[in-house]
């Protein structure tokens, strides 16, 4: 085994050098790809993720690689047999070190990508809701000044059908609170930890509960316009939930998304 050694060492520091390499390369393309952003004037959180994780890997090539590259070298060149296993030893310690480092930026990048993911059932519930609401409002304009026994069997099955949707979609929402709630336990630490805790803070703040069962009361008892003022503001809470998750629009992304959602509205 001791013939071996050396080739061993030395095929760890051209593994080394490889990987130093890889992690240099991957850190200028997230380089180039924040310069694209800043181009085109696109900012927000994402951003500063993507900061951050080339700022470590910068820092893992341009330094951490290059002290467990210089001990293998040194371990692989020297005459003693202790002093080259201290060596390779410092070096694998170092290894150790990286790969932890590593580990944490995929696990900050996979939070970042959990956030974005539990965001789109929310913009989604926004988008449903919304429908709902207009048609609580065509059904009040259709039935206005008639009482919940006098309205026509059509009329009272499109009113059932809004019921059904209402509390399908309050269901719905509160399986997706609960997610949200395990998640703001479950990141402690980090960039995005806040995010979660923010969210579920709006939650309370902006009385998305109170909203969705106040709509379905008055769905039942036929006070179409109370139950679409209720809707909407359940609408606005899940909007603004959606974009706490995500805080990566910069301002021009948040008033483009702002105008999009006013056109829709004034189509409808």
């Amino acid at each position: 085994a001791a013939p071996a050694a050396p080739d061993r060492m030395l095929q760890q520091e051209q593994k080394q050098q490889q990987l130093k390499t890889t992690t240099q390369r991957v850190a200028g393309q997230l380089g180039a790809i924040i310069e694209e952003f800043q181009r085109n004037g696109i900012e927000g959180e994402d951003v500063k993720v993507l900061r951050a994780i080339g700022g470590v890997l910068g820092k893992l090539s341009d330094k951490d690689m290059d002290r467990v590259l210089v001990l293998i070298q040194q371990a692989r060149s020297s005459d003693d047999p202790n002093a080259s296993t201290r060596t390779a030893t410092d070096a694998y310690a170092g290894q150790k070190r990286i790969i932890i480092q590593l580990q944490q930026l995929v696990l900050e990048y996979q939070r970042q990508q959990a956030l974005y993911e539990l965001s789109l059932p929310f913009k989604e519930y926004a988008a449903r809701q919304t429908a709902n609401m207009w048609l609580g409002v065509s059904l009040a304009r259709e039935t206005e000044g008639k009482a919940l026994g006098s309205f026509s069997e059509p009329q009272q099955s499109s009113l059932r059908v809004q019921q059904i949707d209402q509390e399908t979609l309050k269901d719905e929402i509160l399986l997706t609170l609960g997610k949200l709630e395990q998640m703001a336990k479950d990141i402690t630490d980090g960039p995005t930890s806040e995010r979660p805790k923010m969210a579920l803070q709006q939650v309370q703040d902006g009385a998305l509960k109170p909203s969705l069962d106040s709509s379905i009361e008055d769905l039942k008892g036929g006070k179409l316009l109370s139950a679409s003022g209720n809707e909407k503001r359940a609408r606005d809470q899940l909007r603004e939930i959606a974009r706490i998750l995500l805080l990566s629009q910069g301002e021009m992304e948040a008033l483009r998304q702002a105008l999009r959602e006013i056109e829709q509205t004034i189509e409808q």
